[in-house]
């Protein structure tokens, strides 16, 4: 029998500023394609930017539930 271990107070507060992040970073891309802007993200340690067309292909092929959220917090204390 396995038992989950209770999350502390802080990984908590850490997934549920994870979930508002990807929230907001679903909003930005719903805002470009909107104004026809691109956005700027990081990918591979490098700046890239997506143009509200590539975005609006993006959410149509379902690309979006890809968004991931990185822990820096983890790589800056090791």
């Amino acid at each position: 029998m396995s038992t989950k271990t209770p999350m502390t107070q802080k990984e908590e507060i850490f997934q549920l500023a994870k979930a508002a992040m990807r929230r907001a970073a679903i909003n930005a891309r719903e805002k470009a394609i909107e104004t026809g802007t691109a956005i700027v993200i990081v990918r591979d340690g490098k700046l890239v930017h997506i143009s509200a067309a590539e975005l609006q292909q993006q959410k149509a092929a379902g690309e979006w539930h890809n968004i991931r959220v990185i822990d820096r917090s983890k790589s800056a204390s090791q």
